[in-house]
C-alpha cells in the first residue's frame, strides 16, 4: 500500500518528459532542393546559423534524418561541409519521370505567396538551362503539364507588382522580348500578359490529360485583355464613312443602316471604309 502511494506521489510531482525529436539513420539516397536559395543550417532549426545556400535542383546526400513535430530535417554531406536542410524544401526525383523534379520546383514556387519578380525569373532560368526549352520545336517535346506550369509561372511574373515598379531597363526589356509572341502588351494599362491563345492551344493538344480541366479553368478565369473603346472606334469608322446613323437620343442603342451594298468590289465606298478601318486598327488597342 505504501509503495503504491509513493508511486502515485512521484507521478504527480515529477513531470513527464517531452518527447525528444527522433533521429534515425537514412538510406534515402539523394534528395533534391525544390526552392530557391535554401538555407543549409548548422542545426535542425530555422533560426539556426546558415552555413550555405543551396540552389533549386541541387542534390543533397542524406545520411541522417530527424523528425520533430511532424516536420522532417535531412542531414546533408557534401564537399562544402555538413549541415541540416529543411525537409519541405526538398523532394525525391523519380528517374522514371524526368520532369518530376522540374514540376516539384514549379509547384513549390507557385504555392508560395512571397515570391519576388527576381525569383520568378530565376525559376524560369532553371528551366531554360535544359536544351529542350531553348527552341519552340524543343518545347513541344516537353510534357504538357510542365508547359502549363511554365505558363502559370510566367503569368505570375508578368502580373507581379514589382514588375510595374521596375524602370523599363534594357535588361528587363530583353527578358520580355525573349518570350516572342508568347506575351503581349495591353495598351490601356501598359501591362504585359501571356496571350490566352497559348493556353487553349495547349488544352486542345492535351484534352484527355488529368490536368486538362485545371488548365481550362485557369485560362477561363484570366482577365480579359480588351479595351471598351475598341468597339466605339470601329463603329466610329462606319459612321464616318456614312454607313451607320447613330440616334442622338440613345447614342448607344439606336443604330440604323444607311448603305447596304457592300459586296461589289468596285464600290468606291467599300474601299473607303476599308481604308478607314485599317487606319483605326493602327490607332485602337488590339
Amino acid at each position: 500500500m505504501v509503495r503504491t502511494l509513493t508511486l502515485l506521489l512521484l507521478a504527480t510531482v515529477v513531470p513527464l518528459r517531452a518527447q525528444h525529436p527522433r533521429l534515425t539513420p537514412a538510406n534515402d539516397g539523394d534528395r533534391f532542393v525544390v526552392d530557391l536559395n535554401v538555407s543549409c543550417q548548422r542545426k535542425p532549426d530555422l533560426t539556426s546559423d546558415r552555413l550555405s545556400k543551396l540552389p533549386a535542383g541541387r542534390s543533397i546526400y542524406v545520411t541522417q534524418k530527424l523528425e520533430e513535430d511532424g516536420t522532417m530535417w535531412y542531414f546533408d554531406i557534401s564537399a562544402s561541409g555538413t549541415c541540416w536542410v529543411y525537409g519541405p524544401n526538398t523532394a525525391v526525383w523519380h528517374k522514371s519521370d524526368p520532369d518530376s523534379l522540374s514540376l516539384a520546383i514549379l509547384d513549390h514556387i507557385l504555392a508560395r505567396k512571397d515570391v519576388t519578380f527576381d525569383e520568378y525569373v530565376e525559376a524560369e532560368n532553371y528551366l531554360m538551362e535544359e536544351p529542350a526549352w531553348r527552341s519552340e520545336a524543343g518545347r513541344k517535346k516537353v510534357s504538357g503539364l510542365l508547359q502549363f506550369r511554365w505558363l502559370q509561372l510566367l503569368d505570375r511574373a508578368l502580373r507581379s507588382s514589382e514588375l510595374n515598379a521596375i524602370p523599363q531597363s534594357p535588361l528587363l526589356r530583353a527578358w520580355i522580348l525573349s518570350h516572342g509572341d508568347l506575351v503581349d502588351l495591353f495598351g490601356p494599362t501598359e501591362e504585359w500578359y501571356v496571350r490566352d491563345h497559348f493556353y487553349w492551344q495547349l488544352f486542345e493538344a492535351n484534352k484527355g490529360a488529368p490536368w486538362a480541366e485545371e488548365l481550362a479553368w485557369f485560362a477561363s478565369t484570366l482577365p480579359v485583355q480588351h479595351d471598351e473603346c475598341f468597339t466605339e472606334c470601329v463603329l466610329g469608322g462606319y459612321v464616318g464613312a456614312g454607313y451607320l446613323s447613330i440616334g442622338s437620343a440613345f447614342p448607344r442603342v439606336r443604330i440604323s443602316p444607311i448603305r447596304t451594298s457592300l459586296s461589289p468590289a468596285t464600290d468606291p465606298a467599300k474601299q473607303e471604309i476599308l481604308t478607314r478601318l485599317t487606319e483605326l486598327k493602327r490607332k485602337c488597342p488590339k
